[in-house]
């Protein structure tokens, strides 16, 4: 039986596509497209396509014989915020230091999505220690929200 969207969310921790398909290939070091499928059933074959593509292009899986492959080499993008957001539910109140730290984040990265997570209240500014902002949850969820983000490449 498929799992839903939300379900898959869940197990996968994540509600982004190409982070799930890394880590449902991952966990089965080689997987065939219509494996794929069946476990990501709502997504259109031209997406899949599309994601799977993305993924071998930046080396993350490889295809032989019709059937992907983990290289285990790249993480994902937006793996690094994941980190931040479930360092973010451990704390009760943190500064993008204790994020940084906790996350194992670079602090500009930290500095930046918590800024990025306030604009769109999900975060509650409540003190502050000297001029640095001390942050708490205001809306807490197991899956890092979508956010968009401008990145440099």
């Amino acid at each position: 039986m498929p799992l839903s969207k939300e379900d898959r969310n869940l197990v996968f921790n994540t509600p982004v596509i190409a982070r799930q398909l890394q880590k449902y290939i991952e966990a089965k070091r080689e997987v065939s497209l219509a494996s794929i499928r069946e476990v990501f059933p709502e997504i259109s074959p031209k997406i899949l396509e599309r994601q799977l593509a993305q993924l071998r292009n930046r080396g993350i899986v490889t295809m032989n014989t019709g059937v992907y492959i983990a290289t285990y080499d790249q993480p994902v993008q937006g793996e690094s915020a994941d980190h931040a957001w479930q360092a973010a539910r451990i704390l009760v109140r943190f500064k993008p230091e204790d994020i940084a730290r906790v996350g194992g984040i670079n602090i500009e990265h930290a500095r930046q999505l918590c800024r990025t997570w306030r604009q769109a209240e999900f975060l509650v500014v409540i003190g502050r220690c000297g001029k640095v902002p001390i942050y708490k949850l205001y809306k807490d969820q197991s899956v890092r929200p979508i956010i968009a983000q401008r990145r440099k490449q």
